[in-house]
């Protein structure tokens, strides 16, 4: 049995699994995205998902929405949480292990699944998670992914022979072609990032309708990498464009200091950010060219994660997205590892419109 809230009736009422939310969402903004301290107050909105990252970020367990704590130390040190909310009546439930929450247009999902990255099982857990995500879309009549976020351990180690991240490259790259067959074209954007610790987190939205799956003319797309990369190339769009309505959300996946397919500026974190950025304002610029979308290169850039692998190097970091982006842009610093060693920063963007 699901769970429904509707802020208008200010009421939960049970809802069949197979009964569907409805709502008139010409006057609502069906998605936002915001990055707050541990103590905000509650949201006004329906929760969809909350995430907490550091040491006690940790909202009642007993809560409806979705909710999952990733082992990612944020780098002022206080902890924080990311809060995605909607306007619209929602219906909460679980499946499979999966926690989420439902509204007419979106689904959001969270599920966190322990592992051991050293483990020969690893790859079979991450297409058993994968497979319980394509399972649930499907079931809830919301089956396009538009965005995706897996957190793990050990990412840049090596493990059975590979880099962890090659191996979670492999399964998640199986898991998408066991579901589409051919399916390149069904990629969502996605981030990928190493954690302190803790098991396989994954969080994610999918939509009724389709998005817009984009990628940048200044990079190869990562499901065209060469072999060198792994076995598998990384199965994620660089970004995807959704509307509904007059709304527009633009989900940006995590941008690194990578031009064609190679990473750039070893050792130099600041041209890092620097390059990580262009890339971002090149994939605007071009979807804004070929799609009409609304938002306007970096002036539009505000709810931001940055993955920093080197604590030492946040002041550079901050200095950058501070002279490009100004001082009022909402900023989250989360130190993790990058899916390559040469790789110090990686950035990640929501752009969202009602």
């Amino acid at each position: 049995m699901a769970v429904r809230f509707d802020r208008n009736t200010n009421a939960h009422a049970s809802l069949g699994a197979a009964e569907a939310p409805g709502a008139d969402s010409s006057n609502s903004l069906p998605l936002r995205v915001q990055y707050v301290s541990a103590s905000s107050p509650g949201m006004s909105s329906q929760i969809l998902g909350e995430i907490c990252f550091g040491a006690h970020a940790v909202s009642p367990r007993n809560a409806l929405h979705p909710r999952v704590d990733v082992a990612l130390q944020p780098l002022d040190g206080a902890p924080r949480r990311e809060i995605w909310t909607s306007d619209l009546p929602v219906e909460y439930g679980q499946r499979d292990g999966i926690q989420y929450a439902l509204t007419e247009e979106y689904l959001f999902g969270v599920i966190d699944e322990p592992v051991d990255v050293t483990g020969p099982d690893f790859e079979e857990r991450v297409q058993t998670v994968y497979g319980a995500i394509f399972s649930l879309t499907q079931s809830k009549n919301h089956p396009h992914l538009l965005r995706m976020w897996n957190y793990f351990p050990g990412m840049n180690t090596e493990s059975q022979g590979l880099e962890n991240y090659q191996r979670f490259c492999r399964a998640r790259s199986l898991a998408f072609q066991q579901h589409y067959g051919d399916f390149i074209e069904h990629l969502p954007s996605a981030s990928a990032i190493g954690t302190l610790g803790g098991g396989l987190a994954v969080y994610f939205i999918a939509s009724r309708v389709a998005g817009l799956h984009r990628e940048n003319p200044r990079q190869m797309s990562a499901f065209s990498y060469p072999p060198q990369y792994g076995p598998r190339s990384p199965s994620f769009a660089r970004g995807t464009l959704k509307r509904v309505g007059s709304g527009e959300a633009f989900f940006i996946s995590g941008t690194a200091s990578i031009v064609g397919h190679r990473s750039m500026h070893a050792g130099d974190v600041r041209a890092q950010a620097q390059e990580a950025l262009r890339n971002i304002e090149t994939l605007i610029d071009s979807t804004r060219r070929d799609e009409g979308m609304r938002f306007q290169g970096s002036r539009d850039l505000d709810n931001l994660k940055v993955y920093v692998r080197r604590p030492a190097d946040l002041p550079l970091v901050r200095e950058v997205l501070t002279e490009r982006l100004g001082s009022g842009a909402h900023v989250l610093y989360l130190q993790g590892d990058i899916c390559r060693h040469d790789l110090l920063v990686e950035i990640e963007a929501t752009l969202v419109a009602g």
